[in-house]
């Protein structure tokens, strides 16, 4: 979200705002001046050659203010990529460096690190003050990638290392041929289009009222195929950290040593654990409840598969090929049925009258709350239902609150903890966790002996973790230690003492009798799986993501700032 500029003042000040303002205009002061650096004009002219030289000249012009300054900063970026042991390199050679405003110009210092290439420019004997433009000419091999069906320059004209904020910003590049354009301006990873984009041809140019400090502008500019020679791509290894000292190896290697302890102390005070369980009394369980128990709370397709499988060998419904399409099921219901509450109703209270039924004590053979939202969703229309009804009726929010009443009916058995103990659980989890780091800190703050470094922090964290292997009794979050028992027992019982509809939810299908019944069929199976895969997918809310253009995640950019 961009921060309007400038900002507006609270309202009681805004009488005053009045009467500064007022005096500005009338004495024909600027109202930036005495503010602090800024870059008040930056004009970039880009020129990709077919070569896949990328030549470009930058017309900075950096307003220092009144305090004096040897010159200008600027960082280049010599890689591409942001690879866990490797970086694509980029070959970047400074062709010129002048300044048209009169200000020392030359390369004091020019160096190459860590995969940035620092320019010191002007002169520490002679200092300037106010606006100074330098113009700085460079050339980059290696920004254009070959991706398959088209070429691409995906470039940070300008940087997020720019500290200051930038003025009228204007980017333009020429390239042999293009194809699409994407321009996108503000913090690091924002989507905000570039507020004016022109494509003319083979040139493109950005232009941005505005850049705070830290914001970028960002291009994808995509070429046809084999427009540019595009070179294989050299890569480097990632240099290794500054942090890296002896005592931060000792640190991380006594904190190892503190967690291998506890672990061991651990599970040589389990005794056996899981290796005691007893017995499992299914009949304590629906099938969906105790697949989701062994898949540690997640719902699969299978869960719901048993259900109908469940349903069916109860006496609830039947199923039976369509006549019409041989191909298809029917399922007809053959008990009475609970009636749902219609949707915005039930979205309100359908929750709580839920969470009643899971309280309740169970009779033999009657429904669970799930199993009775089950099959109030397949027959909320009438007492049949073909494949075509089942799937529409079993939306996205029915598998939602399945799900939950699933759960409901593990934490009635105790097989899984209630909400207030996991949240409870998931406090002193963190706060162990976090612990030995929030410790160091306060060390590192309050001693003038102690100096940690990134080395020390990842030992406190390993630490941390030693701390959690040691509070883990107290620790109430997912299931019991009747549920690891419970679980345990289930998937070691063998086929003969469980029910079809029981290996089903927990993954046993080959071991189920193959009859005549819809369960047999393998292309309802597979498409039950791929339309419930895809509820259950929903239900989750979960988010795609790749592909989009983000300001800052380009090659080059960089940024600077004085000296």
């Amino acid at each position: 979200m961009r921060v309007p500029w400038p900002p507006s003042p609270p309202p009681r000040l805004l009488p005053l705002a009045c009467v500064a303002v007022s005096a500005l205009l009338l004495t024909g002061c600027d109202i930036e001046s005495g503010a602090e650096d800024q870059v008040t004009s930056l004009d970039i002219d880009a020129d990709l050659a077919p070569s896949g030289t990328l030549t470009v000249t930058e017309s900075i012009t950096y307003d220092f203010g009144e305090e004096p300054s040897p010159g200008l900063r600027r960082e280049i970026p010599t890689v591409a990529g942001d690879g866990t042991f490797t970086r694509e390199s980029l070959d970047v050679d400074v062709v010129s460096v002048e300044s048209p405003s009169g200000a020392p110009a030359e390369i004091e210092n020019e160096e190459e690190f860590r995969g940035w290439l620092t320019l010191e420019i002007g002169d520490s004997d002679n200092e300037v003050t106010g606006e100074q433009t330098y113009t700085i000419t460079y050339t980059v091999d290696g920004a254009v990638t070959d991706e398959g069906t088209h070429d691409e320059l995906y470039w940070d004209f300008i940087g997020t290392g720019w500290g200051v904020p930038i003025r009228e910003p204007e980017i333009r590049l020429s390239a042999p041929e293009i194809d699409h354009v994407e321009c996108v301006a503000g913090e690091l990873d924002s989507t905000d289009p570039c507020d004016s984009l022109t494509v003319d041809d083979r040139d493109v140019t950005v232009v941005e009222p505005r850049l705070d400090s830290g914001e970028a502008l960002t291009t994808r500019v995509e070429m046809p195929s084999a427009t540019i020679d595009v070179p294989a791509a050299t890569t480097q290894l990632r240099p290794l950290p500054t942090w890296l000292t002896w005592s931060g190896v000792l640190s991380v290697l006594g904190a190892l040593a503190f967690v291998a302890l506890t672990l061991w102390l651990s599970m040589a005070t389990r005794k056996g654990g899981n290796a005691r369980a007893k017995k499992l009394d299914v009949s304590r369980l629906s099938p969906a409840a105790a697949g989701l128990l062994t898949t540690n709370r997640t719902i699969h397709p299978r869960h719901l598969m048993s259900m109908l499988v469940d349903l069916e060998e109860r006496g609830f419904i039947t199923s039976r090929k369509n006549r019409k399409k041989s191909h298809e099921w029917v399922f007809e219901q053959a008990a009475p049925v609970p009636r749902l509450l219609p949707f915005p109703v039930d979205y309100l209270v359908g929750g709580i009258r839920d969470w009643i039924n899971a309280r309740s004590v169970p009779v033999q053979n009657e429904l669970s709350p799930a199993e009775a939202r089950f099959l109030g969703a397949v027959f909320a229309q009438k007492p049949k239902a073909g494949m075509g009804t089942l799937y529409r009726n079993i939306t996205t929010y029915q598998v939602r609150r399945i799900r939950v009443a699933l759960r409901r009916e593990l934490g009635k058995n105790r097989y899984v903890h209630g909400p207030v103990a996991s949240t409870l659980g998931g406090i002193i989890a963190i706060a162990a966790l976090l612990g030995p780091t929030v410790g160091a800190i306060a060390l590192d703050e309050r001693v003038a002996l102690v100096s940690l470094n990134e080395m020390h922090n990842v030992a406190s964290l390993i630490a941390g973790f030693g701390v959690l292997l040691l509070v883990h009794p107290l620790i109430t979050i997912g299931e019991t230690r009747a549920g690891q028992r419970a679980k345990a027992a289930l998937k070691g019982m063998p086929d003969a003492d469980l029910s079809s509809a029981h290996l089903v939810a927990i993954g046993r299908s080959s071991a189920v009798s193959e009859d005549d019944g819809f369960f047999a069929d393998a292309a309802f199976r597979g498409d039950w799986d791929r339309r419930m895969r895809d509820r259950i997918r929903r239900s989750n809310r979960s988010r795609g993501g790749g592909g989009s253009t983000r300001s800052g995640r380009g090659s080059g950019g960089g940024g600077g700032g004085r000296r």
